[in-house]
């Protein structure tokens, strides 16, 4: 692509500085059920995101149209932006000192073929329902996406980043004297040979049989365990507050907070973007260089997310956090959140129980978490705890409380990290109480 006519066209037309971001994105998707290729489908997109200096205000671009009327239709979406802007433009980034390398492209992943892929997933199907007689159904996907970043600028900046990974997603229905229950869990990586069938689909399926016979516990405050991925989506939600953004505007229980205790001494969140695996991001969407840094350190709130505007305000350095929303226009958000793993099993911790309950499973974090306040009220599904070890499964419960708490509660965390699909890794956390509703 030809980006030499849009700084031309935007010199002429009086955009003082330019960056262009261009996301080339690929990406496979197959669905196979009862031995059947379900659906195909595949798809290559490129988006140019442009924002650029008119008048003193930042104006915004973007355009899937990549022919000779590019350059104008960027330029002239940039100058009718800005007019209508109120606030002064921060300067575009002029660039980093130093970039660290992270290796996030497999170039042996596009060499898996369709029809060894879909070979992949038939044969996963075959081990999901040859696992158990109680299992009647599943359904299986598998992606493979491809996505490089280029990001120029006027000032000379010229930076690359080229990511690949697959996913596999699979669930499995079991049924049992009338009851039926569904568990899915997915591999997301971009070395092949991570995903093994048969292990895949034996702790899919004995997810699945976990949940029969579920019931409803008594109703009361327990103390509780909450696995990797439940822990993982609570981090997401906790986290949103962190951002400069929410602070700078008054709505963050942070608001204030640096420099003191905001979370159990347990509990060390930080961000995790230089790595060597599908994870890895060496800059953000500005060209800032990422690196890896704490948030919250032994429960001690350290820094706040920020990108170039939000740090400007607050005279600090971007934290390199700005991403952009699907409008193109920057706001911040987070690479790999990384909770701080423990040292005990989490066997110990359940063991260190006489009795609690273990969740697994909580729904209606949209609608059930309020992220200002942080109370919540979410369905969930688990096992109790009965003499240090897990129990009967226990479902149709309400958890509730705030999630502010929830995270100052944190009495034990486990060493069995998991960099799970939500994109946050984490291990098993414990928490002193948390209230139920049941029966």
């Amino acid at each position: 692509m030809n980006t030499r006519k849009v700084f031309q066209l935007a010199e002429l037309c009086g955009i003082k500085s330019l960056e262009l971001y261009v996301k080339r994105t690929s990406k496979s998707t197959i669905g196979v059920y009862h031995g059947e290729v379900e659906n195909f489908s595949s798809a290559d997109t490129t988006v140019v995101y442009a924002r650029g200096i008119y008048n003193g205000k930042m104006g915004y671009a973007y355009t899937e149209q990549l022919d000779n009327s590019m350059a104008k239709l960027i330029v002239d979406g940039i100058k009718n932006n800005a007019t209508v802007m109120d606030k002064e433009a921060i300067q575009i980034f002029k660039g980093s000192e130093k970039y660290k390398k992270v290796k996030a492209y497999n170039a042996e992943l596009e060499q898996w073929s369709v029809a060894e892929r879909i070979d992949a997933l038939k044969q996963l199907e075959k081990d999901i329902l040859a696992a158990d007689s109680r299992v009647t159904d599943s359904e299986l996907s598998l992606e493979v996406i491809n996505n490089e970043v280029n990001l120029v600028n006027s000032y000379g900046l010229k930076l690359k980043h080229k990511v690949n990974y697959f996913v596999v997603f699979a669930s499995a229905i079991a049924s049992q004297d009338g009851q039926t229950k569904t568990a899915f869990d997915a591999v997301i990586d971009n070395d092949k040979s991570a995903f093994d069938s048969a292990v895949f689909a034996r702790t899919v399926v004995d997810k699945s049989l976990a949940k029969l016979g579920g019931v409803p516990c008594q109703s009361k405050e327990y103390p509780c365990i909450l696995n990797p991925i439940v822990t993982a989506n609570l981090t997401q939600f906790y986290m949103q507050s962190l951002k400069a953004e929410q602070v700078q505007k008054h709505s963050s229980v942070f608001e204030g907070k640096l420099g003191t205790e905001v979370a159990s001494k347990c509990i060390t969140i930080s961000e995790t973007p230089i790595r060597n695996d599908y994870a890895g991001v060496p800059f953000d969407d500005e060209g800032v260089a990422t690196y890896n840094k704490t948030f919250i350190d032994q429960g001690v709130l350290t820094t706040y997310a920020y990108n170039l505007d939000t740090a400007s305000k607050d005279g600090v350095a971007s934290t390199a956090n700005g991403f952009r929303s699907a409008a193109g226009k920057i706001s911040t958000d987070y690479t790999t959140l990384t909770i701080k793993a423990g040292k005990a099993t989490e066997q110990e911790l359940i063991a260190s129980l006489q009795e609690g309950v273990y969740i697994t499973d909580v729904q209606g974090l949209h609608a059930g978490l309020n992220p200002n306040s942080g109370n919540f009220s979410l369905q969930a599904e688990g096992f109790m705890i009965r003499d240090g070890k897990l129990a009967e499964p226990i479902a149709l419960i309400t958890v509730a409380g705030n999630l502010f708490e929830l995270f100052a509660n944190v009495s034990k965390v486990a060493n069995n990290t998991k960099l799970t699909y939500v994109g946050v890794e984490c291990p098993s956390i414990q928490l002193k109480s948390i209230a139920v509703s049941g029966k």
